[in-house]
């Protein structure tokens, strides 16, 4: 039987070794000056898995049924590298069965902003695939100076950087399928620019929420309504507005929250009380509605063709007039350490600052905003249901809005600023 040894050299390529019989002028295999037959080494080096294992077979073939290898036989087609594009797009597709849509879209924009550049780098024309070969840790921290040069924010350069890495390392797990793609970079920070560092922002105060609530134009009803509901319970914009009016009990006081930031939030389907204050005024916001639908149509998603930036168009102008109004600091919504606003979070922010000033245990202000326990005990053996009543009490202690706000005095009269809603 031949001896065949096959040797991995790295990047997808593999070096197949054997000795073959060394023919004579006869024809007849070679013979020494002691009689035994010649052999010589030889080898061929291949590109990917399949290659190899082709290789091999034909080499102990032919070995088998003439004692040599021929060069005719042995040259193998050359495989031209994989389009990295395509790669970008299956890569694309893999990741929408692991993450949110709205993940997928931002690595779509990491994607074409790389292409963009390589191109030009590269000069690589328009209508010509880009190779797989031209990943390197030189390119993609040029890419990285580009974008820096162009002023993105920090944290957009490292998230694109990442995502670059990230094609990379998947690609690089099937050289088969995409021939020609280099080994990724060990370390990731090789090629990754700094993180991006944030200071905690300081939360609003309750006051704060009302003069924003306070500020909201009249005819904006749905907006205060949902600047409300985050008020009392903490709870993100997107989980206010994935509530059903059949997730509202205003009889027992509670909300049953369906969607959160991780599988694991979404999956609890947890069910929380509300302030009894909000409970009245949910009751008498619903009180002619059926009890299906969504409870805010018209931000909720049933209304599509709003975006979630024109969405926070009236928060953000609520929060600038209080601002000007001396009843709101700016760094509680609009912090300068961070490049865009966040006016609807402040809401959360609040609620857990709120919570924390009245001696709310964390354990009970996880359990209502839907952080997961910071021990196994909380996580596994402490849920809601053992913190109910520690849970109805800390949302009890959260006072009524208020309505009429700051008042100024103009000529001997009083002038409330905002009348109650």
């Amino acid at each position: 039987m031949p001896s065949i040894s096959v040797q991995d050299l790295g990047d997808g390529r593999y070096k197949v070794r054997w000795r073959e019989l060394l023919p004579g002028d006869t024809g007849l295999p070679e013979r020494g000056a002691d009689g035994r037959i010649k052999r010589r080494a030889r080898s061929l080096v291949v590109h990917g898995k399949a290659s190899r294992d082709e290789a091999v077979a034909r080499i102990r073939r032919a070995l088998l049924d003439e004692g040599e290898f021929h060069p005719a036989t042995a040259a193998p087609a050359p495989t031209p590298p994989a389009n990295l594009e395509l790669a970008a797009l299956e890569w694309l597709d893999w990741k929408k069965t692991r993450c949110k849509p709205s993940s997928v879209v931002s690595y779509a924009s990491h994607m074409k902003a790389f292409f963009e550049i390589a191109r030009q780098l590269e000069a690589i024309p328009a209508q010509a695939p880009v190779a797989a070969t031209v990943l390197s840790r030189g390119l993609v921290i040029q890419c990285v100076r580009h974008w820096q040069g162009l002023g993105r924010s920090e944290s957009w350069v490292y998230s694109a950087a990442r995502s670059v890495v990230d094609l990379w390392r998947w690609a690089s797990d099937d050289p088969d399928r995409f021939y020609g793609i280099p080994l990724p970079p060990r370390d990731a920070k090789a090629v990754l620019p700094r993180g991006p560092v944030y200071v905690a922002p300081p939360a609003p105060t309750i006051a704060e929420i009302d003069a924003c609530l306070r500020h909201l134009p009249p005819e904006a009803e749905e907006s205060r309504r949902i600047g409300v509901t985050m008020r009392f319970t903490g709870l993100r914009v997107s989980q206010v507005l994935a509530l059903g009016l059949a997730d509202v009990d205003t009889q027992a006081a509670t909300v049953v929250v369906r969607t959160g930031r991780t599988r694991r939030e979404e999956a609890l389907a947890r069910t929380i009380p509300i302030s009894p204050h909000l409970a009245a005024d949910m009751a008498r916001w619903f009180e002619h509605r059926d009890a299906i639908g969504p409870a805010f149509p018209l931000w909720g998603r049933t209304n599509s063709s709003q975006t979630a930036a024109s969405r926070s168009q009236a928060f953000r102008a609520a929060w600038s007039s209080a601002t000007q109004a001396g009843e709101a600091r700016r760094a509680v919504w609009d912090p300068p350490n961070r490049k865009l606003a966040r006016p609807q979070h402040g809401f959360r922010a609040a609620f857990q600052a709120f919570m924390r000033s009245k001696g709310v245990g964390d354990e009970v202000t996880d359990a209502l905003v839907g952080h997961a326990g910071r021990s196994v005990r909380e996580r596994h053996y402490a849920g809601p249901e053992s913190l109910w009543g520690r849970m109805v009490e800390a949302v009890a202690l959260i006072q009524p809005v208020d309505w009429v706000g700051p008042k100024h005095r103009a000529g001997g009269k009083v002038v409330e600023l905002v009348g109650p809603r």
